[in-house]
Protein backbone atom coordinates (compact mmCIF):
# COMPACT_ATOMS: atom_id res chain seq x y z
CA UNK A 1 0.00 0.00 0.00
CA UNK A 2 1.33 3.43 -0.93
CA UNK A 3 1.39 6.16 1.71
CA UNK A 4 0.66 9.62 0.33
CA UNK A 5 3.40 12.20 0.89
CA UNK A 6 2.77 15.53 2.57
CA UNK A 7 2.12 18.41 0.22
CA UNK A 8 4.60 21.26 -0.17
CA UNK A 9 2.21 23.48 1.80
CA UNK A 10 2.14 21.21 4.88
CA UNK A 11 5.51 22.26 6.41
CA UNK A 12 4.61 25.91 5.83
CA UNK A 13 1.23 25.47 7.59
CA UNK A 14 2.81 23.54 10.48
CA UNK A 15 5.37 26.33 11.03
CA UNK A 16 2.64 28.99 10.83
CA UNK A 17 0.48 27.20 13.41
CA UNK A 18 3.50 26.61 15.67
CA UNK A 19 4.29 30.34 15.50
CA UNK A 20 0.68 31.24 16.31
CA UNK A 21 0.71 28.91 19.32
CA UNK A 22 4.04 30.31 20.54
CA UNK A 23 5.76 26.93 20.23
CA UNK A 24 9.46 26.84 21.10
CA UNK A 25 11.61 23.78 20.42
CA UNK A 26 12.66 21.77 23.48
CA UNK A 27 16.40 22.45 23.62
CA UNK A 28 17.26 19.45 25.82
CA UNK A 29 15.48 17.09 23.43
CA UNK A 30 17.34 18.58 20.47
CA UNK A 31 20.68 18.11 22.24
CA UNK A 32 19.93 14.42 22.85
CA UNK A 33 19.49 13.92 19.09
CA UNK A 34 22.90 15.35 18.28
CA UNK A 35 26.30 13.73 18.72
CA UNK A 36 27.63 17.04 20.07
CA UNK A 37 25.81 19.40 22.41
CA UNK A 38 27.30 22.63 21.01
CA UNK A 39 27.35 23.95 24.62
CA UNK A 40 30.19 25.80 26.28
CA UNK A 41 30.05 25.84 30.06
CA UNK A 42 31.16 28.96 31.92
CA UNK A 43 32.01 28.57 35.60
CA UNK A 44 32.12 31.90 37.44
CA UNK A 45 31.36 33.78 40.66
CA UNK A 46 28.67 36.42 40.08
CA UNK A 47 29.85 38.63 42.94
CA UNK A 48 32.92 39.86 41.04
CA UNK A 49 32.16 42.35 38.22
CA UNK A 50 35.17 41.15 36.20
CA UNK A 51 33.84 37.58 36.15
CA UNK A 52 30.35 38.71 35.13
CA UNK A 53 31.81 40.81 32.31
CA UNK A 54 33.85 37.86 31.04
CA UNK A 55 30.82 35.55 31.21
CA UNK A 56 28.79 38.08 29.25
CA UNK A 57 31.54 38.51 26.63
CA UNK A 58 31.55 34.75 25.99
CA UNK A 59 28.01 34.84 24.52
CA UNK A 60 28.72 36.64 21.21
CA UNK A 61 32.03 34.80 20.70
CA UNK A 62 30.36 31.42 21.30
CA UNK A 63 27.38 32.30 19.11
CA UNK A 64 29.69 33.27 16.24
CA UNK A 65 31.14 29.74 16.42
CA UNK A 66 27.75 28.01 16.62
CA UNK A 67 27.79 27.34 20.37
CA UNK A 68 25.33 28.12 23.12
CA UNK A 69 26.47 29.06 26.63
CA UNK A 70 25.53 27.38 29.88
CA UNK A 71 26.38 29.31 33.05
CA UNK A 72 27.43 27.64 36.28
CA UNK A 73 27.59 30.12 39.12
CA UNK A 74 29.42 29.50 42.38
CA UNK A 75 27.70 31.32 45.24
CA UNK A 76 27.89 31.15 49.04
CA UNK A 77 25.19 28.43 48.94
CA UNK A 78 26.40 26.70 45.77
CA UNK A 79 29.89 25.24 45.72
CA UNK A 80 32.31 24.41 42.93
CA UNK A 81 31.28 20.75 42.75
CA UNK A 82 27.58 21.58 42.29
CA UNK A 83 28.33 24.12 39.57
CA UNK A 84 30.68 21.75 37.74
CA UNK A 85 28.22 18.84 37.93
CA UNK A 86 25.48 21.02 36.46
CA UNK A 87 27.66 22.18 33.57
CA UNK A 88 28.63 18.60 32.79
CA UNK A 89 25.01 17.44 33.01
CA UNK A 90 24.27 19.74 30.07
CA UNK A 91 26.98 17.87 28.15
CA UNK A 92 29.13 21.00 27.88
CA UNK A 93 31.87 20.30 25.34
CA UNK A 94 34.37 22.53 27.12
CA UNK A 95 34.51 24.66 30.25
CA UNK A 96 35.69 28.21 30.62
CA UNK A 97 36.61 28.77 34.26
CA UNK A 98 36.68 32.45 35.21
CA UNK A 99 38.72 33.63 38.19
CA UNK A 100 38.62 30.46 40.27
CA UNK A 101 41.35 30.75 42.89
CA UNK A 102 41.81 27.04 43.56
CA UNK A 103 42.08 23.76 41.73
CA UNK A 104 40.72 21.13 44.14
CA UNK A 105 39.29 17.63 43.68
CA UNK A 106 36.05 18.93 42.12
CA UNK A 107 38.13 20.82 39.60
CA UNK A 108 40.57 17.96 39.01
CA UNK A 109 37.83 15.49 38.07
CA UNK A 110 37.13 17.64 35.00
CA UNK A 111 40.50 16.87 33.52
CA UNK A 112 40.29 14.43 30.68
CA UNK A 113 36.48 14.73 30.51
CA UNK A 114 36.30 18.08 28.73
CA UNK A 115 38.82 20.74 27.69
CA UNK A 116 39.26 23.39 30.39
CA UNK A 117 40.48 26.98 30.00
CA UNK A 118 41.07 29.22 33.01
CA UNK A 119 40.64 32.96 32.58
CA UNK A 120 42.25 35.38 35.01
CA UNK A 121 44.50 32.85 36.72
CA UNK A 122 47.50 30.86 35.62
CA UNK A 123 46.68 27.16 35.54
CA UNK A 124 48.52 25.04 38.09
CA UNK A 125 47.39 21.67 36.72
CA UNK A 126 48.74 19.97 33.62
CA UNK A 127 46.19 19.76 30.82
CA UNK A 128 44.50 23.06 31.69
CA UNK A 129 45.02 26.07 29.45
CA UNK A 130 45.03 29.62 30.75
CA UNK A 131 44.39 33.14 29.56
CA UNK A 132 45.37 36.04 31.79
CA UNK A 133 46.93 39.43 31.72
CA UNK A 134 50.49 40.03 32.82
CA UNK A 135 49.55 41.99 35.96
CA UNK A 136 53.14 42.58 37.07
CA UNK A 137 54.12 44.05 33.70
CA UNK A 138 50.94 46.16 33.61
CA UNK A 139 51.73 47.65 37.02
CA UNK A 140 55.35 48.24 36.03
CA UNK A 141 54.26 49.94 32.75
CA UNK A 142 51.74 52.13 34.62
CA UNK A 143 54.39 53.25 37.12
CA UNK A 144 56.95 53.89 34.36
CA UNK A 145 54.34 55.98 32.53
CA UNK A 146 53.55 58.07 35.63
CA UNK A 147 57.24 58.58 36.38
CA UNK A 148 57.79 59.54 32.72
CA UNK A 149 55.13 62.23 33.16
CA UNK A 150 57.12 63.61 36.08
CA UNK A 151 55.07 62.25 38.99
CA UNK A 152 57.12 61.56 42.12
CA UNK A 153 54.44 60.62 44.68
CA UNK A 154 52.53 57.59 43.46
CA UNK A 155 50.04 55.67 45.60
CA UNK A 156 48.73 52.18 44.98
CA UNK A 157 45.24 51.15 46.05
CA UNK A 158 44.95 47.36 46.28
CA UNK A 159 42.05 45.29 45.04
CA UNK A 160 41.28 43.56 48.33
CA UNK A 161 39.74 40.14 47.68
CA UNK A 162 39.19 40.75 43.96
CA UNK A 163 40.69 38.22 41.55
CA UNK A 164 44.28 39.12 40.72
CA UNK A 165 44.58 41.61 43.61
CA UNK A 166 47.43 39.73 45.29
CA UNK A 167 49.58 40.08 42.17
Amino acid sequence: REVPAASDETPVRVKQIADELGYRPHTAAQVLRRARSQYLGVLFTPRFPFEVEIAEAVYPAAHALGYSVVLGAMTPTRDLEQAVDELLSYRSEALIVVGLDREDAAFSHLLGRVPVVRIGRAPTTAGVDGVRSDDERGIRDAIDHLVGLGHEHIAFVGGGAMPGATA
